[in-house]
């Protein structure tokens, strides 16, 4: 063999293109180290992309709520003007007193007349139903903004509670009402049934007390015993009726303002309720023991 060194060799030139399987050439770089340059794995890109969209999430709701404090602010607090939640609070009690006024005359027409109510007006009570609505909702998001801001444990936020219990249950007797505008005889909501079933108790009452009064001589008439039992187990029946409607009316009263622990100083209505229930129930008793004084 011949001890001649190749050209290339002799001036130093770099070695030759790395080749494939068949002998062509590559176009692969070769890395500083002397191995061959890879892309990220499907692995690694599966894991980037996961990455990305939990960034891309993050963003999303940091966003939302910037816009959602953002929006807070600017609905609750004026620039110009500092956020009062004893003033914010009396204008939307204002509001929801006003219209529940206007609900209140319409609806006492069924217990101070004992007429029913008009088809003219159950488009009043559907406009003041929703401003009272608004009003449910005005309180609401002022709520949620104090409760962001300072928490529950407040003088304001327990004030604005007080008043979201009335509202609530405002809200419940006027959509009971107007759902029932083509039901016949129905007595819905809170204030009608309450107050309908106080007259007819108080009624009864004054029939008791009659006969009481004139227990002696009823007693010793044979035919009139007879009759005042029938009308003592009416009046036993009209008492215990309201005592049993009171107690529907106290659940939904509680359900509807959302704390079935609601007490009678957190929502007078309620108080008012239970005082009269209370009352009927001593009757009753009274009405029965005397019932059985005219039993055969």
């Amino acid at each position: 063999m011949s001890d001649e060194t190749s050209p290339d060799a002799a001036e130093g030139t770099a070695p030759p293109t790395a080749k494939g399987p068949a002998g062509r050439r590559t176009s692969k770089k070769l890395s500083t180290t002397g191995g061959i340059k890879q892309g990220p794995s499907e692995d690694e890109q599966r894991k980037f992309r996961k990455k990305l969209l939990i960034w891309i999430i993050v963003a999303i709701v940091a966003l939302a709520a910037a816009n959602g404090i953002k929006f807070a602010m600017r609905y609750f607090i004026k620039p110009s003007e500092k956020f009062d939640p004893a003033a914010k609070l009396e204008g939307i009690m204002k509001t929801a007193k006003d219209a529940q006024q206007k609900i209140t005359e319409i609806e006492a027409k069924t217990w101070i007349s004992g007429d029913t109510i008009a088809a003219a007006d159950y488009r009043t009570l559907k406009d003041e139903g929703s401003k009272i609505q608004g009003c449910a909702e005005d309180l609401m998001g002022t709520m949620e903004f104090i409760r962001g801001k300072v928490g529950e444990d407040n003088k304001e936020f327990k004030e604005m509670l007080l008043a979201q219990y009335q509202i609530k249950l405002w809200v419940f007797d006027v959509c009971e009402v107007i759902d029932a505008e083509n039901q016949k005889g129905a007595e819905p909501g809170f204030y009608i049934p309450m107050n309908l079933g106080i007259n007819r108790w108080k009624k009864a009452k004054e029939e008791l007390d009659a006969i009481k009064a004139d227990k002696d001589a009823l007693l010793a008439d044979p035919e009139k015993k007879k009759a005042t039992y029938q009308k003592m187990e009416k009046i036993c029946s009209t008492l215990s009726e309201f005592v049993e409607r009171a107690s529907t009316l106290d659940d939904a009263a509680r359900k509807a303002a959302g704390d079935e622990n609601l007490s009678a100083k957190e929502l007078p209505d309620l108080g008012s309720l239970r005082e009269e229930s209370t009352l009927a129930g001593q009757v009753q008793k009274d009405a029965r023991g005397l019932r059985g004084d005219f039993k055969d």
